[in-house]
């Protein structure tokens, strides 16, 4: 806040970023103090107490996009840091375990020959987020965050036959990895497994108005987990026992959505769509991973 006080600011009207050519530039910065009443998210269910603290909030954020002739490129990234404070240093528990300072998110979106009849498309998107788990550890030192990073990439090539058809030929790979907590696990690390989804994906757009078009999309996936059979993490819930071990089976599924988006009359701007999908999981990975397993069946009791 001290800080704050001693900048001058600099005041811009709406648009008024930071220009290098063709490119725009805008930067940003949030900062702020939250207040938790239940930091760890305890639901009441494993007896866990609801612990209260307050947590400064820093989130710089970079936006660049640039609109040329031959390529069009959006990108955003962003950073976040959260400090905890302890607003009741006796009583054993330390929310600073909960304190983040590697959640970090960019996007990319770029478009190759937007105007040609064959061109190109890459959407990517990377995040790395830390949320706290119901796990009031009374180690200050220890880590009480489940930390999600993943990347989801999504290319290929656009066909633009006539100025109303817009057909895209993508294929989509996401990468998914899951670290939780050490005491939670009786391994050495943390790292509890990674996921990998990929797929072709088809869009078609046919605009019948100057500014309405009917859409539509299929996709095909592929999930395959590291690993099919994972111990089960976290407190035991009063009254009743989740086991020693989680079943994660590898799927195979497919979507196909359709419908209508675009601006109807001068005041009227509307968009809708229907679809369908389904999602097959293959119980039997799962089964083979669970195969020399102390404690294991072959009968087990598979989530998605």
């Amino acid at each position: 806040m001290l800080g704050g006080l001693c900048v001058s600011p600099a005041w811009a009207a709406p648009g008024d970023h930071i220009r290098a050519g063709e490119a725009t530039i805008t930067p940003s910065v949030m900062t702020g103090l939250e207040f938790h009443s239940n930091v760890y998210l305890a639901d009441g269910g494993t007896g866990a107490p609801e612990i209260p603290a307050l947590a400064w909030v820093l989130k710089p954020r970079l936006k660049l996009s640039l609109d040329g002739r031959s390529a069009k490129l959006g990108f955003d990234a962003g950073y976040g840091l959260k400090k905890y404070i302890d607003l009741a240093p006796d009583d054993g528990f330390f929310p600073e375990n909960l304190d983040r300072y590697s959640d970090f998110d960019a996007q990319l979106a770029l478009s190759i020959l937007p105007k040609s009849v064959v061109g190109a498309r890459v959407d990517n998107k990377f995040e790395s987020q830390g949320t706290p788990s119901e796990l009031p550890t009374q180690d200050e030192v220890a880590s009480a965050s489940i930390v999600h990073t993943g990347n989801d990439l999504l290319a290929g090539a656009v066909v633009r036959p006539g100025s109303a058809l817009n057909v895209e030929a993508l294929g989509m790979l996401g990468v998914d990895s899951y670290t939780v907590p050490d005491v939670l696990v009786s391994e050495t690390s943390g790292a509890y497994n990674d996921r990998l989804q990929y797929g072709p994906q088809v869009n078609a757009s046919w605009k019948f108005l100057p500014k309405t078009s009917l859409i539509s999309s299929f996709s095909y996936s592929v999930i395959d987990w590291d690993k099919n059979f994972v111990e089960a993490v976290g407190t035991e819930v009063e009254g009743g026992n989740v086991g020693e071990y989680l079943g994660k089976p590898d799927a195979t599924g497919w979507r196909l959505t359709a419908g209508v988006t675009g601006q109807f009359t001068p005041k009227l701007a509307a968009s809708g769509s229907v679809g369908f999908g389904q999602l097959a999981y293959d119980e039997q990975s799962v089964i083979d991973a669970a195969q020399g397993v102390p404690g294991s069946s072959a009968e087990l009791d598979v989530a998605g």
